[in-house]
């Protein structure tokens, strides 16, 4: 029976045994206590009752339900990942494989657990995400009813051939608590009891609880757990009192008004409990009121102190459920023991390594130095995009310093825009296939032919601007490099939604990176037809936080730079269609015969061309804005109110060639009054159009 687990067939046998208890549906997935003690009837025989309370099938919403928006249980999934994106390198949840329980139907002994669709059902065909999130290990074992298949854990395992009954997850510490000792009954198994009440009081302390994400906690339940604390009480009073829901709620919210104190508040002065700040608005009041003996918590009183073992790993896991079970895990010994001093140093020395202990603690099985720790540091800090590579491949801390120097290899070697190329690459790999540098370097050429091509010609060479040694200023100019910006930046650049690809390569925008030891930003340009310059439309630094000074400076030393050389671009091919005009003009005089005009027809002033739709009052006093003569020339009316407009009638602008209508008076008024203003470095602001700014200018994600 060693092998139980294994057998062919088992599935069908446990199917059978429960199909008597209530007809099993075609599609489904049968989980939990009723296949897991028919497995331990079957191995043990009449050792414990084993009892079948009921038959808990999981069904999929048919929905699109994945975004958890429509149940108020706790947010479970299989397991811990790295962000990427905005976040990038922090400990989160994978929420490709997270779900919330919708609906419960009970049809006699059957419960048909309706739970929110995942995203990437694909990668979780295993149920891992439904059996990680159960709270024992004698339950985490189930049958996919479609096809008759056994899937179970390794916690599973042990519980089957060791019969010792453990926490594995506490999404409800509170019900869990109560459910150990019924649990225990009904198998007649062991039970570290005072190890399984610590960790179970931990996110139920006050102190540590308003600290945690609520969407992924369940801390209240109703009359049947009520009762069951009732018949275990005599097990339960030791560590946990019941507390009402009102009272929950008020002590809930002193623990966090005293922490974020800045002062040490004396609940007994007038000065604390008379400040409105202090105290909890009388509408909430009324509504924690309206659920006093309808649902109720456990208040913790033997383990009421935070262990600070724990809670430092917990707190290095985003404060997770599923955190707090692997800092169990690691304090009480459920850790190799040759890992322990391993996973010390790292936890100790390092800021991102120890992220991934949190996660898989057999990142330190292996043999490595100081200065094997201290190198691979420096690479992840400096390349937090590939931190969640050494998750996936399941490398450990020898084999992620290969993949780092493989990847920094490929970086100096084709520039550090390949980090979206080589991202990609490790992402869509196949995890049973550690990444080598031959197979990296094949993506990236596989790629470069793609995406690498540029779409549009440089604006400008950067090597000619004279900047700071520690100063880097990239243009993009390929879809690979506006990948690496958005990925560089975390905003949405590379967001095919912004079509930054379609506009750089119709020249509208222009898009620069600078790079800075301590920071990185990125400015945007329009072009501006009517000047032929590169207007700032924003500047941003990473994660569209406001630039430093630093970089705001570089910036403005960009823009004029680039200004100023189209500025002479557009001077040299005037000087040139000048210089060609004199030639011709030249040529064509000696052909030119000088004759009277006597005979000639009549035309209008210079003038005429604005003046010919006014029908103005002739006798009204005109003030001559133009400050200079024009003899025989009407003087233009005061109901052309917008002179600018006129402007941009009489001059277009056709590539590098500005045609100007011939006899226009208004042409030495523009050179004179319209000039380019300056900036204003008092406007708190990275939009340059203060006067009508526009949202949608921020890349925002």
């Amino acid at each position: 029976m060693k092998n139980l687990l294994e057998q062919k067939d088992i599935a069908i046998k446990i199917m059978k045994v429960l199909n008597s208890l209530g007809t099993l549906p075609d599609r489904g997935f049968l989980a939990g206590g009723a296949v897991a003690n028919t497995l331990l009837k079957i191995k043990y025989g009449n050792k414990a009752t084993y009892p079948i309370n009921d038959l808990d099938i999981f069904v999929e919403a048919n929905e699109d339900t994945h975004n958890n928006t429509f149940s108020n249980t706790p947010i479970r999934t299989k397991e811990l990942v790295i962000s990427e994106g905005y976040y990038v390198g922090d400990v989160d949840y994978d929420m490709e494989s997270s779900y919330r329980i919708l609906k419960v139907d009970r049809e006699e002994l059957i419960n048909t657990i309706t739970i929110s669709r995942i995203n990437d059902k694909e990668n979780n065909r295993d149920y891992l995400y439904i059996l990680n999130a159960f709270d024992f290990n004698c339950c985490q074992v189930g049958i996919d009813l479609s096809t008759a298949e056994l899937y179970y854990t390794t916690h599973f395992e042990e519980f089957l051939n060791s019969q010792q009954l453990d926490v594995t997850a506490i999404y409800t510490p509170a019900h869990t608590a109560i459910r150990l000792f019924k649990k225990i009954e009904e198998l007649n198994c062991y039970c570290n009891i005072e190890k399984c009440m610590e960790i179970l009081s931990h996110p139920l302390i006050y102190d540590v609880r308003w600290r945690l994400v609520p969407r992924q906690w369940g801390f209240y339940f109703g009359d049947k757990y009520k009762d069951m604390y009732k018949k275990y009480f005599s097990k339960l009073k030791e560590y946990f009192k019941l507390v009402r829901f009102f009272d929950d709620k008020k002590s809930l919210w002193d623990a966090k008004n005293h922490a974020l104190s800045p002062q040490p508040l004396d609940d007994n002065h007038a000065a604390h409990w008379l400040d409105p700040k202090n105290s909890i608005p009388p509408n909430l009041l009324s509504k924690w009121a309206e659920f006093n003996d309808v649902i109720w918590s456990l208040q913790p009183i033997k383990y009421n102190t935070p262990n600070k073992l724990i809670m430092d790993k917990v707190y290095v896991g985003f404060s997770s459920p599923i955190a707090f079970i692997n800092a169990y895990y690691y304090v009480n010994g459920k850790v190799k023991k040759s890992l322990i001093k391993k996973c010390e140093v790292i936890f100790e020395r390092t800021k991102h390594l120890k992220k991934l202990l949190v996660i898989n603690m057999d990142f330190a099985d292996c043999d490595f130095d100081i200065k094997h720790l201290d190198e691979l540091e420096g690479y992840v800090s400096d390349n937090l995009n590939y931190m969640f590579a050494i998750l996936k491949y399941n490398l450990n801390l020898q084999e992620s310093i290969k993949l780092f120097k493989n990847i920094s290899r490929i970086q100096k070697k084709e520039g550090e825009w390949m980090v979206f190329v080589l991202t990609e690459a490790l992402k869509n790999g196949n995890k049973n296939l550690k990444p080598s540098y031959e197979n990296l370097m094949s993506l990236v050429k596989e790629h470069k032919a793609i995406m690498a091509k540029p779409l549009t010609a440089p604006l400008i060479n950067i090597d000619e601007i004279p900047l700071p040694k520690d100063v880097n200023i990239k243009e993009i100019l390929s879809e690979t490099e506006i990948q690496w910006a958005g990925t560089k930046l975390r905003n949405c650049i590379n967001n095919e939604g912004q079509n930054y690809k379609e506009k750089i390569e119709k020249g509208d925008v222009k898009i620069f990176v600078i790079m800075t030891p301590n920071s990185c930003s990125a400015v945007e340009y329009h072009l501006t037809k009517s000047t032929a310059q590169l207007k700032e439309k924003q500047l941003l630094s990473t994660c569209n936080k406001k630039p430093s000074r630093y970089h705001r400076l570089l910036a403005d030393l960009l823009t004029t730079y680039i200004n100023r050389k189209i500025l002479q671009r557009y001077y040299n091919t005037h000087m040139n269609t000048y210089s060609s005009l004199l030639t011709l003009y030249n040529g064509l005089l000696p052909s030119a015969v000088d004759e009277k005009t006597d005979q000639n027809e009549q035309v209008f002033g210079f003038a005429a061309n604005i003046d010919e739709d006014w029908e103005g009052n002739q006798e009204e006093e005109i003030v001559d804005d133009f400050q200079f003569d024009f003899y025989d020339i009407e003087p233009t009316p005061p109901e052309i109110d917008n002179i600018r407009e006129q402007v941009e009638a009489q001059v277009a602008f056709e590539r590098d060639v500005v045609t100007e209508t011939l006899n226009n008076p208004v042409r030495e008024w523009v050179r004179r009054t319209i000039t380019p203003l300056p900036l204003d470095y008092t406007i708190n602001t990275t939009l340059r159009d203060n006067d009508n700014p526009d949202p949608d200018d921020v890349w925002d994600t």
